[in-house]
């Protein structure tokens, strides 16, 4: 039957060291949309953070938050997160850990983070926050800058429901819920497109 879904990362695949996209990629796409292929984004970045390069790709679906959230066309058709308790519980045993130096977290609301703004680029859109007030919704992931390794491992395995990712060469770690991965998010693509991804 041939390739029936192309599924594209972001940074270090689709987009250059300097954080374009080339006219040859984007010529590519275009050729692969004509023959019947459907074009989807899966990514770590939040939608918002991924807005400029979606708005380039003009994808079919939009794999976000690390496979926490799945758009088609605009609407939701996969999520899957952290309930509001447990993400406020695990915010507040990272913030008391020795090795803390700053945390993000993702919601429906939008991108939050504990350092003070200037925002810019992709990440114009983050709203500064102590994370004090209990948190009112579910959150898509988590993730925070620890001096040791071993903080992290420990506040993890403290959350059955939860995984926890670190970041290559960065004192970062993301926590997600642990049915949300890229993967998980890529196969909610294709079901909805009616893909076998066996085939």
């Amino acid at each position: 039957m041939g390739v029936r879904l192309i599924a594209l990362d972001l940074d270090g695949t689709v987009l250059r060291d300097d954080k374009s996209i080339s006219a040859a990629t984007l010529d590519a796409l275009a050729k692969c949309r004509k023959r019947g292929m459907h074009i989807a984004v899966a990514t770590a970045r939040s939608e918002k953070a991924a807005e400029a390069y979606i708005k380039q790709l003009n994808p079919d679906l939009v794999v976000s938050n690390g496979g926490a959230l799945v758009r088609a066309g605009g609407r939701v058709v996969h999520e899957c997160k952290l309930p509001a308790d447990v993400a406020q519980s695990i915010i507040r045993e990272l913030m008391d850990a020795r090795g803390f130096v700053s945390m993000t977290a993702e919601l429906p609301s939008g991108y939050y983070a504990t350092w003070d703004p200037p925002y810019t680029g992709d990440y114009a859109h983050t709203q500064y926050s102590d994370f004090r007030s209990p948190l009112t919704e579910d959150v898509y992931k988590i993730t925070a800058e620890l001096l040791h390794a071993h903080e992290a491992e420990a506040v993890a395995t403290r959350y059955p429901i939860c995984s926890m990712l670190a970041f290559s060469g960065e004192n970062w770690y993301r926590f997600a819920h642990r049915d949300a991965g890229k993967m998980a998010g890529v196969k909610a693509a294709a079901a909805h497109c009616a893909v076998d991804l066996c085939h």
